[in-house]
C-alpha cells in the first residue's frame, strides 16, 4: 500500500509547474533608502539612470500618489516637476519648492558617467507625505518603483524677521523667535554685538541691537536651535546698508600698448545703492561705463585718465592712469612724385625723411619694384645707374613698434638695344595654311627706330644676308607651306646705339594624319582568334586609339591597349566572344587633326543570359493565370525554347515554346522552373525561378498543450492556433462561443492563448493572412470539474486499484508456484526453463529477463481485437532496489507478500469530451526501478504593460495529449516511467518460488 502512495506522489509531483524567471531592463531606479525629514526643511528623493536611454522627443516628470486609470492607460498623480510644463504642468503647491538636482538629460545617453534624475523639494509641509515615483516618455515609457516620504512635525520652527533698508549710522534691531516649548535654545550668528534674549506668552526671541556701519552691507544672519545639524532648517537674511560710493579705484591695462591694440579701462568702487561711473581724458569726459573697452588705440588716446564714482548719497574721485600710446614711424623721399630720366652710368642719390615715430627708429630699408636692395642705418641711397636700375623706388623706416614705408619715386635709365631673341606667335611648329608673326624682341631706352632681318633655310645656313630692313618689330608670313620652313636672325636701332643680332630661330610646318587603314575580319565564332591592324601617315607622329561601338549611335568602348606608345601603327589580338561583337573604330591623332576609319564584327555565339521573365511577378494568387517568358541573347537567333520544372531535385519537362502558361494556377503548381534556349552554335539554360502560389488558410486547427496547474490552484491550458496557407497567416483571433449566436466574445489576438480552469466553455480560433481567413473547428475546455474533481477520481482509481491488488493476491501466488515447478531452489535456474506463448493479452513480454520463461513469445494481439480509438497507454516500470536483489540471494527462502511484480491497466473518461463518446482509456504497467524526473514545458501568454516581468514554465516532456494540432482518435503516446522502491526486510513472508519473485495482474474499468 506504501508503495502505491509513493507512485501517487511521484505522479502528482511530476504534473506540477517550474517557472524560470525573465528580468527587465532597469532605466530608472530610485535610491532604496526610507525617506523622513522635517517639517519647513528640504528632502532630497535620489534617482539614477541606469541603461542608455535615448532623450530624442523625450519627456518625463516626477509624480506624487500615483494611481493606474485602465481607462485612459495612464496615471492619475500630482505633477511636481516637469521637464515640459506645458503637456505636464506642474501643480501650483510645488512650482516654488521643488529644485532639479539631477544631471542633465544629455548625460542619460552615457550610463558609465553615473547620469543621475533627483529632486529637491523644499519648506516641507505636513501635506507633502505619500508616495513619490519617476516617469519617462520617449522610445520607452517607464516609472521607477515609488518612493515613501513621511514629513515629522518641527518642535521648534524658527522665524527671523527680515529688516528693512538702513542708511550709514542707523540703528538696526535684529529679532529671531521659537515657540516656547522648544527645549533647544536660540542662536543668533553674525551678529556685530552682544545678542539679548527675552520670552512672551507664546514665544522665545533672541535679538541684536547695532548701530549699522557702511561695512556691515551684505552681512549675512543666521538663525537657528542649538542642536540643529539640518542646514535646511535655519533662517537666514541679508543686511543692506545704504552710503555714498567709497574705495574707488581706476585701472587701465595695459598703460604702455601698440597702436592698433585693444585697451581695457575699469573703475570699480563700493556704495549702496550701486554707483554709477565716468571716464575722464585730460580732464574732458570720455565714457559712462564702468568698464570700457577700446578695440583699436590710435596715438591721439594718449594721455592722462582718471574716473568718479556717484550715487544719491554723493560722489568720490578715482586716482589717475597715464596712458602711452606707441606707433611705427611715417617717412617721405626728398624727391617729387615725378618721373627721373638718366642715361645709363649717371648717379642716382635718394634720402629718406622721417616725420614722426615713437619711438624712434633703429633701421631704414631701400627697395626697387618691391624688392629689397639695401638695408641699415643710413638715411641715404647712393648708386651708379645701369640699364637694369629703371624702377619704382620706396624707403622704409623701422622702430620697435612697426615699420612705415613711403611713396615710391620712378628712376628710368636710358640704353641701346640689348638681349635681343625672335618671339613667335605661334610657337615654331606651324600648320600648314596658317599666319605666323615673326618679332624682334629687345631691351632699350628709348625704343628702337630700325628692325633688320636674316633668313636662311635650316639644311643650308647663309651668313650675313640681309632679308629686309623695316620699322617694325613684327612681320608675318601668310599661308605657310611646307617650303617656307626657314631660320631667322635680327637686330635693333635706337638713339643711343645699335645692339647685337638675336639668335635664330626656325620654324616647322605641321600637318594632320593622312592615309589611315583598318585591316580585320568581318565575321568570327566565338574563340576565334582576331587581328586588328591599324596604319597612318603624320607630322608629328599620330596617336592611335581603337574603340569598339555595339551599334553605330552608341556610345564609344574604348580598348584598353598594352602600356607602349601605338604611333601611326597599332595591331590588336583578341579571343572572340560575345562582347567582341560590334563596330570598330580607328582614330588616329595628332596636334593638327585626326582622322577615323571604321569596321563591322560580328560574332556567332550559344544563347547567352537566359532568363525566366514573368509577365508580372513570381508570387501569384490561386486560380489566376500564369505567364513565363524565356529571354536569351544569342547570335545566330535562338531556334528552339524547352520549359521544365523540377521535382525532387529533376527536371519534367512541360512544353517547348518560348512562353509558358497555366491558366488557373493552384498550390501544387508552386516550385522552380527554368527554361533552355538552343540555336545553331550550342545551348544556354537559365537559372531555377521559384514560383510562389498565394492561397488562403485551407485548414485552421487547434493545437492544445497538456493541462498545468497554476500557483494558485487554478488549472489552466495553454491553446495554439495553425493554419496551411500562403503567404504564413499574420494575424489570429481567438474567439469564446457566447449562449445566444453572434454573440461570440473575442479573447486575445496573439496565436497563442491560455485558458484557465475558471473560464470554462467552447473557444475557436480564426487565422487570416493577406488573402483570406479561415476559422477553425471549436474545442470545449473545462466543462467537468476541475482540479477538484480530478483529485477525488484520482482518490477512488487509488481506493479501487489497492482493493483489487489484495483480491487477486492469492491467485496470482498460486499461478506461479504452479509455473515455476522445475526452478531449482535457490531461484537462478531461469535459463533451463521453457514456458510455450499463446497469443493472449499477456504482459510478460513487457519484462526484461522474465524467470523460467526465456524461450516465451512475444505478446500477439488477440484474433478479434480492433483498431485502438483515443486511448493512450503509459506503462511504468517498477524495478527492485539493489538492496532487496542482494537480500534475495542471501536468502533461499524469499517473501511473496511485498516484493511482487504488479500490472494495473486503468481505464478514465474524457473529461473534455461528452458522456456519449467513447472514453480514453489509460493502460499503466509497472516495474519497480530509479526514478528519473520528468521535464515540463509550458507555454506563456504576454501582456502589454509597462515595467511587468513575465514567468515562463516548461512543459512535461512525457505528455499525456498528443503535441501535434490534430487530436485524432487514432493516435497515442507511448510513455515510460521508472520508481525506485526500497525493499521491507522485516514484511517478508517465506515462500519456494523460482527467484523469490511474484506477478500479479489487475485490470480496472472506470
Amino acid at each position: 500500500m506504501k508503495m502505491k502512495a509513493q507512485t501517487f506522489w511521484f505522479l502528482f509531483l511530476s504534473l506540477a509547474k517550474n517557472v524560470s524567471p525573465y528580468y527587465t531592463h532597469q532605466y530608472f531606479e530610485l535610491e532604496d533608502r526610507p525617506l523622513t525629514a522635517t517639517e519647513g526643511s528640504c528632502a532630497e528623493i535620489k534617482c539614477h539612470v541606469s541603461e542608455y536611454v535615448d532623450i530624442t522627443d523625450s519627456n518625463w516628470f516626477w509624480m506624487k500618489d500615483a494611481k493606474w486609470d485602465d481607462e485612459k492607460k495612464d496615471f492619475n498623480s500630482t505633477i511636481i516637476y516637469s521637464s515640459n510644463n506645458s503637456l505636464y504642468p506642474v501643480s501650483p503647491a510645488f512650482a516654488t519648492r521643488v529644485k532639479y538636482v539631477g544631471s542633465a538629460s544629455t548625460t542619460w545617453t552615457m550610463p558609465s558617467s553615473s547620469p543621475r534624475c533627483s529632486i529637491l523639494i523644499c519648506n516641507l509641509e505636513k501635506g507633502d507625505n505619500g508616495e513619490y515615483s519617476f516617469r519617462y516618455k520617449g522610445n520607452i515609457v517607464w516609472t521607477t518603483k515609488t518612493a515613501r516620504l513621511s514629513i515629522n512635525a518641527n518642535r521648534c520652527p524658527v522665524a527671523l524677521e527680515n529688516h528693512p533698508v538702513v542708511k550709514d549710522s542707523d540703528n538696526v534691531v535684529l529679532r529671531c523667535s521659537t515657540v516656547a516649548s522648544c527645549p533647544q535654545e536660540l542662536m543668533l550668528s553674525s551678529v556685530p554685538r552682544k545678542t539679548f534674549k527675552y520670552q512672551e506668552r507664546t514665544k522665545t526671541f533672541v535679538g541684536a541691537n547695532f548701530t549699522a556701519s557702511w561695512e556691515d552691507d551684505g552681512m549675512e544672519i543666521s538663525c537657528q536651535v542649538q542642536l540643529n545639524t539640518d542646514p535646511y532648517l535655519i533662517q537666514k537674511m541679508t543686511l543692506r546698508v545704504e552710503y555714498e560710493p567709497k574705495n574707488v579705484i581706476a585701472e587701465v591695462t595695459p598703460l604702455l600698448v601698440k597702436q592698433g591694440q585693444p585697451v581695457t579701462f575699469s573703475c570699480s568702487a563700493r556704495g549702496q545703492p550701486c554707483p554709477n561711473f565716468t571716464w575722464f581724458q585730460n580732464g574732458s569726459q570720455v565714457s559712462k561705463l564702468a568698464q570700457w573697452n577700446i578695440t583699436s588705440v590710435a596715438p591721439s588716446q594718449n594721455g592722462n585718465y582718471y574716473c568718479v564714482a556717484n550715487n544719491t548719497h554723493g560722489e568720490q574721485k578715482s586716482n589717475e592712469m597715464n596712458l602711452i600710446v606707441q606707433y611705427k614711424p611715417h617717412v617721405e623721399l626728398n624727391e617729387s612724385l615725378g618721373e627721373i630720366v638718366l642715361n645709363e652710368g649717371k648717379t642716382l642719390s635718394l634720402s629718406c625723411i622721417l616725420l614722426k615715430s615713437n619711438p624712434e627708429p633703429g633701421r631704414y630699408t631701400w627697395y626697387k619694384n618691391q624688392k629689397l636692395v639695401s638695408d641699415g642705418p643710413s638715411k641715404h641711397y647712393v648708386k651708379q645707374l645701369e640699364p637694369d636700375d629703371s624702377g619704382s623706388y620706396t624707403c622704409a623706416a623701422t622702430n620697435s613698434i612697426g615699420t612705415g614705408t613711403s611713396n615710391p619715386v620712378q628712376i628710368k635709365v636710358q640704353y641701346s638695344p640689348r638681349r635681343t631673341n625672335i618671339s613667335l606667335s605661334k610657337d615654331n611648329n606651324v600648320k600648314v595654311g596658317q599666319n605666323v608673326n615673326i618679332s624682334c624682341v629687345t631691351a632699350a631706352e628709348p625704343f628702337p627706330q630700325r628692325f633688320s632681318w636674316y633668313r636662311y633655310k635650316n639644311k643650308t645656313q647663309v651668313d650675313s644676308q640681309l632679308w629686309m630692313s623695316t620699322h617694325r618689330s613684327t612681320i608675318t608670313l601668310k599661308e605657310v607651306q611646307r617650303s617656307d620652313e626657314a631660320c631667322f636672325i635680327c637686330n635693333a636701332t635706337n638713339a643711343i646705339g645699335t645692339g647685337e643680332k638675336s639668335k635664330p630661330k626656325c620654324i616647322v610646318v605641321h600637318y594632320a594624319p593622312t592615309n589611315l587603314l583598318l585591316v580585320m575580319n568581318s565575321v568570327a565564332t566565338e574563340g576565334e582568334l582576331v587581328t586588328i591592324n591599324c596604319t597612318v601617315e603624320s607630322f608629328p607622329l599620330a596617336q592611335l586609339t581603337l574603340t569598339k561601338m555595339l551599334a553605330t549611335n552608341s556610345s564609344p568602348e574604348y580598348i584598353q591597349l598594352p602600356s607602349q606608345q601605338h604611333v601611326n601603327q597599332l595591331s590588336y589580338t583578341v579571343n572572340a566572344t560575345a562582347a567582341h561583337a560590334g563596330f570598330y573604330n580607328c582614330t588616329a591623332t595628332n596636334a593638327e587633326g585626326s582622322q577615323t576609319k571604321k569596321n563591322k564584327l560580328l560574332v556567332r555565339y550559344a544563347p547567352k543570359k537566359v532568363m525566366v521573365q514573368p509577365e508580372s511577378s513570381l508570387k501569384i494568387k490561386e486560380n489566376t493565370s500564369l505567364t513565363l517568358q524565356c529571354n536569351a541573347k544569342s547570335y545566330p537567333e535562338v531556334t528552339s525554347f524547352t520549359w521544365m520544372k523540377w521535382i525532387d531535385g529533376k527536371p519534367v519537362i512541360l512544353q517547348n515554346t518560348q512562353t509558358f502558361t497555366l491558366e488557373s494556377v493552384s498550390p501544387s503548381d508552386s516550385g522552380q522552373y527554368s527554361c533552355r534556349a538552343t540555336n545553331a552554335i550550342g545551348t544556354g539554360n537559365s537559372q531555377q525561378a521559384v514560383v510562389h502560389v498565394m492561397y488562403a488558410p485551407k485548414q485552421t486547427k487547434i493545437r492544445i498543450l497538456p493541462e498545468m496547474e497554476h500557483e494558485d490552484g487554478k488549472s489552466f491550458v495553454t491553446l495554439i492556433c495553425s493554419a496551411q496557407c500562403y503567404p504564413p497567416a499574420n494575424h489570429f483571433s481567438w474567439y469564446k462561443k457566447g449562449k445566444d449566436p453572434g454573440r461570440d466574445a473575442k479573447m486575445s489576438e496573439r496565436e497563442m492563448f491560455t485558458v484557465f480552469s475558471d473560464q470554462p466553455g467552447i473557444y475557436y480560433c480564426i487565422a487570416k493572412n493577406e488573402i483570406n481567413e479561415r476559422e477553425s473547428e471549436p474545442v470545449t475546455l473545462f466543462a467537468g470539474g476541475g482540479f477538484i474533481k480530478f483529485f477525488i477520481i484520482f482518490l477512488a482509481i487509488l481506493l479501487v486499484f489497492a482493493i483489487i491488488f489484495f483480491a487477486h493476491r492469492h491467485k496470482n501466488h498460486f499461478q506461479w508456484n504452479k509455473s515455476c515447478f522445475a526452478c531449482p531452489s535457490d531461484g537462478r535456474g531461469r535459463n533451463n526453463q521453457s514456458v510455450s506463448a499463446t497469443p493472449s493479452r499477456s504482459r510478460d513480454d513487457l519484462l526484461p529477463d522474465q524467470p523460467c520463461m526465456t524461450e516465451a513469445q512475444r505478446w500477439q494481439p488477440h484474433a478479434d481485437s480492433t483498431p485502438r480509438s483515443s486511448f493512450d497507454t503509459i506503462y511504468y516500470h517498477l524495478q527492485l532496489h539493489p538492496a532487496a536483489m542482494t537480500s534475495s540471494e542471501e536468502n533461499p527462502v524469499t517473501q511473496m507478500e511485498d516484493d511482487s511484480l504488479n500490472y494495473a491497466a486503468l481505464q478514465f473518461g474524457n473529461g473534455n469530451k461528452p458522456k456519449a463518446k467513447e472514453e480514453m482509456r489509460v493502460v499503466a504497467n509497472a516495474i519497480v526501478s530509479q526514478k528519473h524526473s520528468p521535464e515540463t514545458t509550458v507555454g506563456s501568454e504576454l501582456e502589454d504593460y509597462e515595467n511587468f516581468s513575465v514567468a515562463q514554465a516548461v512543459q512535461p516532456s512525457n505528455q499525456w495529449n498528443d503535441d501535434s494540432a490534430e487530436t485524432s482518435e487514432e493516435e497515442m503516446d507511448l510513455s515510460y516511467t521508472t520508481v525506485n522502491f526500497l525493499p521491507k526486510s522485516d514484511r517478508l513472508v517465506k515462500s519456494r518460488t523460482c527467484d523469490g519473485e511474484e506477478t500479479e495482474y489487475s485490470d480496472v474499468q472506470f
